[in-house]
């Protein structure tokens, strides 16, 4: 009843996207925002302050899930800001929600207006969220959260249709992504491959399954992680979500891809917006003939999986001002920002490969860490 609305950061999202809700036949369903075409991203993102409250130009990027928090310990969401939703949603009403893309169209966030009186049930699930007016807010789900919810509704279709028994399932993710996947997948009896930061990481295991499943499909298909683990996906599995906790994901279809060609593929190689908007708004159809907000899915995904890692905790931290318009201040800046990145790298990274090489012991370790930050107590350090 309430339609979706896309926000079209860019506008290159409509042309494409517009066709393919068209070819489903569900184009009636959704509002769009921002389908004009622009280089300059409809302003969003952009600011004349920084981070330290310098005057400049600074660019947020288009990520909706940004935060900063003030000395007082109030947070704000400075793209939030820039999309003039206290004028935009103010005739939406409650239980509206707005599926944010990007300029590139391959990361998704997932907003929802909600009123008030609901906060102490989102400061309980740990959300955040941004005042609309009086009366109500938008609330603002990371891909940690968002994403957690897409798995969970993909997982409870294929249930339902009788098909989560046809194949054993697997997840890769980043290790920078929530350890609530890791809890889900678990109790879910989903295997897990942690990988690297990034997306073509993610593809890589894609595509070492998808050569074991060619050679020999009456195998079991077995992967190593980041870690150096082994993990045993199983026979002709496949991939119930593949994701980054910066907002990409794709999901493995049950028939794998074919070419004409004759290739074979578990899912598409590229993180889409495309996909994961097709399905997050299947979810919150389901979720509104049910009579429930986003945030009570959140809830009951959390108590059904026990799930520990409930928490979100993102702070940016921006080694220069990439969006200086000066280029040789831009060089200089870069070249600092870039050894200081690096030196905080290889702090982390020799401590590692020390204790690895027995250079140093594991109690030696955490000496170095607690010197390094006094304020901190490391007595649980595991490893």
């Amino acid at each position: 009843n309430n339609k979706i609305i896309i926000e079209n950061v860019g506008g290159c999202a409509y042309q494409t996207l517009g066709k393919v809700l068209e070819r489903l036949n569900v184009q009636d369903s959704f509002e769009w925002f921002n389908t004009a075409e622009t280089p300059f991203f409809h302003g969003i993102g952009k600011s004349e302050v920084d981070p330290k409250g310098n005057k400049c130009f600074y660019d947020w990027s288009v990520d909706a899930a940004v935060i900063v928090k003030e000395k007082d310990n109030s947070v704000r969401m400075p793209v939030i800001e820039t999309l003039n939703y206290n004028e935009k949603l103010s005739d939406k009403p409650v239980g509206t929600v707005v599926l944010i893309t990007d300029p590139d169209h391959d990361r998704l966030s997932i907003t929802q207006v909600e009123s008030k009186d609901r906060i102490p049930v989102l400061k309980e699930l740990g959300l955040d969220y941004v005042e609309l007016n009086q009366d109500r807010l938008l609330v603002v789900y990371t891909p940690n959260q968002g994403f957690l919810l897409i798995m969970d509704f993909w997982a409870r279709q294929l249930k339902e249709k009788g098909l989560w028994d046809n194949h054993p399932r697997f997840m890769i993710k980043t290790t920078a992504s929530a350890m609530s996947w890791d809890e889900w997948a678990a109790k879910n009896g989903v295997a897990v491959v942690n990988v690297p930061v990034g997306f073509k990481e993610i593809a890589n295991i894609m595509k070492k399954v998808e050569k074991q499943i060619k050679e020999n499909p009456d195998a079991v298909v077995k992967v190593k992680d980041v870690y150096g683990n082994e993990v045993t996906l199983g026979v002709q599995p496949r991939m119930i979500f593949g994701g980054e906790e910066s907002g990409g994901m794709i999901i493995g279809p049950e028939e794998l891809i074919k070419s004409k060609a004759g290739r074979v593929a578990i899912a598409m190689r590229e993180k889409s917006a495309t996909e994961a908007i097709v399905i997050a708004s299947a979810m919150v159809s389901y979720l509104e003939q049910n009579n429930k907000y986003i945030s009570d899915y959140l809830k009951d995904v959390f108590e059904t999986n026990k799930i520990v890692g409930r928490y979100d905790v993102r702070e940016d931290i921006a080694y220069y001002n990439e969006s200086e318009p000066d280029i040789e201040q831009l060089k200089i800046a870069k070249k600092k920002g870039e050894a200081l990145r690096t030196q905080n790298d290889v702090f982390y990274l020799s401590i590692a490969m020390a204790k690895r090489d027995n250079i140093i012991s594991f109690d030696q370790a955490k000496e170095i860490l607690q010197d390094a930050f006094p304020d901190m107590n490391f007595d649980n350090l595991k490893d």
